[in-house]
């Protein structure tokens, strides 16, 4: 599992980087919670959203005592 994120996460870094705004703004695709959105705004909202299963992870190993 965490070859496959750290692969990922190389794509999204590469295609962050060699594409422009303007281009990642082109495409869309839909989210669940927040509707339509763009490239760029997934690029921004995947590192919240890695961040908060961050906190869940830390959460369950303190209900557990891990």
């Amino acid at each position: 599992m965490k070859s496959k994120l750290a692969e990922s996460r190389a794509a999204l870094i590469e295609l962050e980087e060699t594409a422009s705004e303007d281009k990642l703004k082109q495409k869309s695709f839909p989210h669940p919670v927040f509707g339509l959105m763009d490239l760029k705004q997934w690029i921004d909202f995947i590192g919240y959203h890695e961040k908060r299963h961050q906190e869940q992870i830390e959460e369950i190993k303190a209900a557990i005592g891990a």
